[in-house]
């Protein structure tokens, strides 16, 4: 095989405006930001030598960011937001919920009365009452909002409700926002750590992989999400599948149902460039099937829609993040976590373990596979593959059933058939984010407020 140029290609914004926007350097300009890859023959370990390559992998390449994460990135990892559900003994209203948890914590949360048909309204809409809750009369159970909850603030909130109505039974979680952020290290100047983050965001966008998790709904696929250049006069963003259907074709069917010939006809636009920008968050999954991730580049925080205010972010809080939304009595119990006591004492690299991995392709020996995985890491990343694979095995199974109707043999293939197929784990940062996890803990406090707990920590890696 002919040796192949190193790979190497520019990240984009949206537009020069969305440029300056996120680079915040004033007069100063910054070189555009690039990710360049390493392609190395996968061999065995050299301080493992007797340990084989797995067959899936043999005779590949893999490509490896050119980038380290330890010493170079500081890594958080923290709870975005939850919504539990209380029940109280004495009925009251969400206002007198809400009011006393302000005048206790001077937090706002919001407060929905789920006995009440006007909460069904974005919001709460997706939170379900479980029946051992009771039934849903009015001022009876309550759903609250916190944003960046901390152990004392949850146990504050519990404490002034029990004071004031009593806590009926168990207080649920009905969902979590689990959330990695990388920080470039304060060592560096301003234009690079502009760049390093640049990159970071880049690499979330292109090698984020939850291995076997499909959706049934055609808007969990893959997607971003950005201002369009009319952003000026029109607030209204521009949503944008990494899969697009030829001619604007309404999407019946999710990326991976690949027997239905026109999800394959808009599968294979993704011979056509995409361009990923680093303005846009890039979304998969859906509220509807309890489960949604989100790839950004952070500059803003606490933003109000209601009330159109947002606050810009310094330089040095500006961050690449990647977070997971879980919800649904479902997917949370999968998980241990069926009531706010559940938090205690949590291990939450469970979580970045099963939902925030990050992965690598590798390539096969010929050119023109090679040059495939290339195209798909520049344009869509390893969703791009994935979407390969599930072609590959959808033409697999035709290719057997006509085989087998002959009355011919078929081979069958063995390797790179598991749910990773050929991708090989980003060691080096799946650590520095596990571990980021594994150090954030609500350590049990107090028995008495529904087991409410203090002393959350986030990981500090090599600032």
């Amino acid at each position: 095989m002919t040796p192949l140029p190193r790979l190497e290609f520019l990240l984009r914004y949206s537009s020069d405006a969305k440029r300056d926007e996120y680079r915040c350097t004033g007069t100063v300009t910054a070189p555009a930001a690039a990710l360049r890859y390493d392609e190395t023959a996968i061999r065995s370990q050299p301080d493992k030598p007797a340990v084989a390559v797995q067959k899936r992998l043999q005779d590949r390449s893999l490509f490896t960011p050119m980038i380290t994460i330890r010493g170079n990135f500081k890594v958080k990892a923290l709870i975005d937001r939850i919504i539990i559900l209380v029940a109280v003994k004495t009925p009251t209203s969400w206002s007198a919920v809400r009011k006393a948890i302000e005048t206790k914590t001077d937090v706002s949360c919001l407060v929905g009365d789920m006995g009440a048909a006007s909460v069904r309204q974005r919001y709460f809409e997706r939170v379900v009452v479980p029946p051992e809750m009771g039934g849903l009369d009015t001022g009876r159970v309550f759903a609250i909002i916190v944003q960046e909850p901390t152990p004392k603030l949850l146990a504050d909130i519990l404490e002034v409700i029990s004071s004031a109505w009593g806590i009926a039974g168990e207080v649920r979680l009905c969902l979590l926002e689990l959330a990695v952020d990388f920080y470039p290290a304060k060592r560096f100047d301003a234009i690079s750590r502009i760049i390093m983050r640049e990159q970071m965001v880049g690499l979330l966008q292109r090698h984020h992989f939850c291995a076997g998790e499909t959706f049934v709904n055609p808007t969990s696929d893959a997607r971003q999400v950005y201002q369009g250049p009319n952003a000026v006069t029109s607030s209204e963003p521009v949503t944008s599948f990494l899969f697009a259907s030829p001619s604007h074709a309404a999407r019946r069917y999710p990326d991976s149902a690949v027997a239905e010939e026109h999800v394959r006809k808009r599968l294979a636009r993704g011979s056509l460039d995409f361009q990923l920008y680093l303005d846009a968050t890039v979304y998969r999954g859906s509220a509807d099937e309890d489960l949604t991730w989100r790839m950004q580049h952070k500059i803003t925080d606490k933003r109000n829609a209601a009330a159109k205010t947002v606050t810009t972010l310094p330089d040095d809080e500006r961050r690449a993040r990647i977070e997971v939304e879980i919800s649904g009595q479902s997917r949370l119990s999968e998980l241990g976590l069926k009531t706010i006591g559940d938090l205690s004492n949590y291990n939450f690299r469970t979580i970045h373990k099963k939902y925030l991995s990050l992965w690598l392709p590798t390539a096969p020996a010929d050119i023109e596979g090679n040059t495939m995985i290339r195209r798909q890491l520049r344009d869509r990343g390893v969703y791009d593959a994935e979407m390969t694979w599930a072609l590959e095995a959808h033409r697999a199974k035709v290719a057997k059933a006509v085989a087998t109707k002959a009355g011919l043999k078929h081979e069958r293939v063995r390797s790179g058939t598991g749910s990773t197929k050929q991708l090989k784990a980003w060691s080096e940062c799946n650590d520095a984010a596990g571990q980021g996890c594994s150090v954030l803990s609500f350590i049990s406090q107090s028995a008495d407020v529904a087991d409410a707990t203090e002393g959350v920590g986030v990981a500090v890696l090599a600032d």
